[in-house]
């Protein structure tokens, strides 16, 4: 199911029973993110909450996808093993050899069910551009502080655009933005992460890199950033399959060189500069159940927002500890999913299953190859964490260090 825009997803929410609105004033600092962990640990992952008295312009989105129902009405499903079903089908199909002429002709099907999942790129504005913010602000929007010793106020679930300057290819991930200025946040990219290699090969030119974030619009372009993806597939086509809808992009108005969502609630356009000085970023506290440590990341300069006229929302998530993550209907739930697509996306690993309270999370993945600077351990812990949703390097790396939340 393809939905129109977030409110749309909203409204589905709400007619399901799953939405609670709260008009009581809630503020962003602390309050929300405590009211939200304590409904997210009740049977069934508890009920998505709308904050509509935030003190800002804008209501709040949070436990959106924090049970398995909300993603089965998120991705447009009746079982959540629908979806591992699909996109496991769907890899096999892109990463089996097509060696002879009889299993080339076999793709001819396919092809035009391929055309109506990619995404396209239309002519002038989208609806994410009605309201232009020139002189924009961040400090306007009700970013929240989940945790009482984290660095500070963080975007924590951004659907972030870049390209690849030397093959033009688009990158959709999601990496927490910690606010500093009114146009300031930080980026934490890890040096792992497709991002961040499109990162360096800017420094290398020494280029200015666009970037452009999104905010809001189908629940599916969220769950698309963050799938372990092969990085020659584009993560609007899986979108578009999940949707079974090809995803509308419009170009950036600042950043004509980066497409977006034409649906999304929120675009923020920007840049990275190469040789501008990293800023220090965290605490942040993280999935793990601990504080992630602070360190240097590259500093993200707004220079634009924009967004829907109407029905806008901030959607934000609060990260728990892996006993409430656990049972998360976002990780867990589709921790299949991952697992698939990380084993037909990498060789070189073997698998071996795990019981424990992280389930596959603490699957043992063997034979890494060392392709970083940091060696094999950041491998393995990189892969870890997508396989789980979540990240469990701060617990095997950093438990000695960082103080339990």
């Amino acid at each position: 199911m393809a939905y129109r825009n977030q409110q749309q997803f909203i409204e589905t929410l709400e007619r399901e029973g799953e939405l609670l609105r709260i008009k009581t004033y809630v503020n962003p600092k602390l309050e929300m993110a405590e009211i939200t962990d304590r409904i997210s640990k009740q049977p069934g992952g508890g009920k998505a909450l709308l904050f509509e008295n935030t003190g800002y312009d804008f209501p709040v989105l949070m436990n959106a996808y924090g049970s398995d129902r909300r993603m089965c009405l998120a991705l447009g499903v009746n079982h959540l093993d629908d979806v591992a079903k699909e996109i496991e089908s769907l890899f096999k199909m892109l990463a089996s050899p097509k060696e002879g002429i009889l299993d080339k002709l076999k793709l001819l099907p396919k092809l035009s069910e391929f055309a109506s999942w990619m995404p396209k790129v239309k002519k002038g504005r989208g609806e994410c551009q009605e309201v232009v913010m020139q002189d924009p602000d961040i400090t306007k929007l009700p970013v929240i502080t989940c945790w009482p010793k984290d660095g500070g106020p963080f975007v924590t679930l951004p659907v972030i655009h870049t390209k690849d300057p030397n093959t033009n290819t688009r990158n959709v991930g999601m990496y927490r933005m910690q606010v500093f200025e009114p146009t300031l946040t930080g980026m934490h990219w890890h040096k792992h992460k497709v991002s961040a290699k499109h990162f360096n090969e800017y420094k290398k030119m020494n280029k200015r890199m666009p970037v452009a974030v999104a905010l809001g619009g189908d629940p599916v372009y969220a769950y698309s950033a963050t799938a372990p993806l092969p990085e020659n597939v584009d993560e609007y086509m899986l979108a578009g399959f999940l949707r079974k809808k090809k995803v509308e992009l419009v170009k950036c108005i600042t950043q004509p060189d980066i497409e977006v969502p034409a649906d999304a609630d929120f675009i923020i356009e920007g840049y990275v500069e190469p040789d501008e000085e990293l800023i220090w970023e965290g605490p942040f506290g993280d999935h793990t159940g601990y504080y992630s440590l602070p360190d240097w990341y590259p500093r993200f300069q707004w220079v634009c927002c924009r967004d829907h006229d109407s029905h806008r929302r901030v959607e934000n998530l609060s990260a728990g500890g892996l006993d409430h993550w656990s049972g998360h209907g976002a990780c867990s739930g589709l921790h299949a999913t991952r697992v698939k697509a990380i084993v037909l996306r990498r060789g070189g690993f073997r698998r071996r299953p795990h019981a424990g309270r992280a389930g596959g999370a603490r699957s043992g993945l063997e034979r890494a190859t060392e392709h970083y600077s940091r060696g094999k351990n950041r491998r393995v812990l990189a892969d870890v964490r997508n396989a789980s949703g979540r990240s469990l390097s701060e617990t095997v790396a950093r438990s000695d260090y960082a103080g339990r939340r």
